[in-house]
């Protein structure tokens, strides 16, 4: 009896197809990327809330407009935190494995090898022919891509902010926004029109959105027809630098290089989408100090906070006294075989592979290593072993929030609302004492009354009384200091 003829099976897929990748979709928001966004979110937004609800809560003894909350600075914030930090967290991942299996499926490659990185990868690994003419232009399309749509993502959420500010609060101002006066939409002098400003915006960035798409999709050729001889090798290297970080279960997560370019491009979005001076200096006060706390300042003060911690008697030994991890010579920071922590950051952040990375934390396994140690050599006890693993990442974990909180959630933010307060109030005395002013100082000469009588009273016409009322306008009350002189045809003038 013969056998059946089998079914003809599929042969398996190297890489999915683009049309109905739901494979790929589903690996789009990587673990890093959320772990970040709730990061931002507890440790900036949760203590900025209150600070936002009360900026200018009961506004000044004028302003009898003024809200119990401040409603729209608590909106502009929230708004910010959470679509900023999805275009800042979340787009180049999305745009990123989008754009790597669509290249894949037009340059029949694998999307995979397009996501790992280059030290992963190799480029010894893999043939000349591959990285010349379409590896190389494969993955340098997937990063152009991804980049040129967070950068307009990132560079249009102020704008946005601003139109929906217009819309739903009917507010222009930004001294509405911070409760210094009354809400309004007309433009006063020296502001901008932000709905108008974020129009034009759309349709540059959106331009520039699509020739970045474009130049993507582009690329795989452009690498092979232009770059000759040895050129193509510069590629790679740059790549390292600009790259997707491959190294959590993600091939195309946000990588440190891309987020320094991305707050470069937020700080001109915040200026540019600055509605008048005074939001500009607000914006440039805050920014200054937020973003190289967001680049570096947090690591940096995670390790500070290390290495106090560090010298903190928070554990007993088998005899009871009190420790710290320095008499245990236990390091919670990974040094790289540098006696400077200044020279192990400088030489971690500025590599390739951790660009920017300047955290020397020690990971948890090789601090739980050191820890076993010391208890096999019966220093410390099994509890207290288990204390010190438990205890090492929350510990650092919670700090670093604390430090975020502190710095860009509380306290940059109350220098900035103060001082733009300062300069408002400043402003409105100014332009006070110039309205006191402006009024007792009339031009020498001018006449500022004309009292008609002689031939007027008598009932005879004035000479030319057109000419007259044409050259001397009427003021109802004069001037003080004024002085009367009386002319040949027989009415008085009021004169400085």
């Amino acid at each position: 009896m013969s056998q059946p003829m089998p079914h003809p099976q599929p042969k398996p897929l190297s890489q999915p197809k683009f049309g109905g990748a739901m494979s790929v979709v589903s690996g789009m928001i990587t673990p890093e990327a959320l772990r970040q966004f709730a990061q931002d979110t507890v440790g900036v937004w949760l203590p900025k809330a209150p600070v936002s609800l009360l900026r200018n809560a009961q506004g000044d003894k004028e302003n009898t407009s003024a809200q119990k909350v401040n409603k729209i600075q608590f909106f502009e914030d929230t708004f910010l935190e959470f679509v900023e930090d999805g275009a800042f967290y979340f787009t180049i991942p999305v745009v990123g494995t989008a754009m790597g299996a669509l290249i894949a499926k037009l340059q029949g490659l694998d999307y995979k090898e397009i996501g790992r990185s280059w030290k992963d990868l190799g480029v010894k690994n893999v043939s000349s022919d591959l990285v010349k003419t379409r590896l190389l232009g494969a993955k340098s399309g997937a990063v152009v891509g991804a980049l040129g749509s967070a950068f307009a993502f990132e560079y249009m959420v102020q704008h946005w902010k601003n139109v929906i500010t217009a819309k739903k609060f009917h507010t222009t101002n930004f001294t509405g926004v911070a409760g210094l006066e009354s809400s309004r939409t007309q433009i006063a002098p020296g502001e901008d029109d932000p709905v108008a400003k974020a129009s034009k915006r759309g349709k540059q960035v959106g331009a520039f959105w699509l020739a970045s798409i474009g130049a993507g999709l582009a690329m795989p050729k452009l690498v092979t027809t232009l770059l000759k001889n040895k050129t193509q090798y510069t590629i790679p290297k740059a790549l390292r630098y600009l790259n997707f970080d491959s190294s959590g279960n993600s091939l195309f997560d946000t990588h440190k290089g891309f987020q320094g370019l991305l707050v470069m491009v937020g700080l001109a979005s915040y200026l540019d989408a600055a509605r008048d001076k005074l939001e500009f200096k607000e914006q440039a006060t805050r920014l200054s100090v937020v973003i190289p706390y967001l680049l570096f300042g947090q690591a940096v003060a995670g390790n500070l906070l290390a290495k106090g911690l560090a010298r903190v008697p928070f554990y007993k030994d088998t005899q009871g006294k009190r420790v710290s991890m320095n008499k245990l010579n236990l390091d919670m920071l990974d040094l790289g075989g540098e006696k400077s922590m200044l020279k192990a950051m400088w030489k971690k952040g500025t590599t390739p592979e951790s660009v920017l990375k300047l955290d020397l934390s020690k990971g948890k396994n090789a601090f739980a290593q050191g820890v076993e140690k010391l208890q096999l050599e019966k220093i410390i006890s099994a509890k207290t072993a288990k204390k010190m693993i438990k205890l090492h990442g929350p510990g650092m974990y919670v700090g670093s929030l604390a430090l975020g909180a502190a710095v860009c959630g509380v306290g940059i933010n109350l220098i900035a609302y103060q001082q733009t307060k300062s300069r408002f109030n400043k402003g409105e005395a100014e332009k006070q004492k110039l309205r006191q002013i402006q009024p007792s100082q009339p031009q020498q000469g001018q006449t500022v009354f004309q009292s008609y009588g002689g031939f007027a009273a008598q009932g005879k016409p004035l000479e030319d009384p057109a000419t007259a009322a044409a050259i001397a306008p009427r003021v109802q009350a004069p001037f003080q200091g004024a002085r009367v002189s009386v002319n040949p045809y027989g009415y008085g003038q009021w004169r400085i």
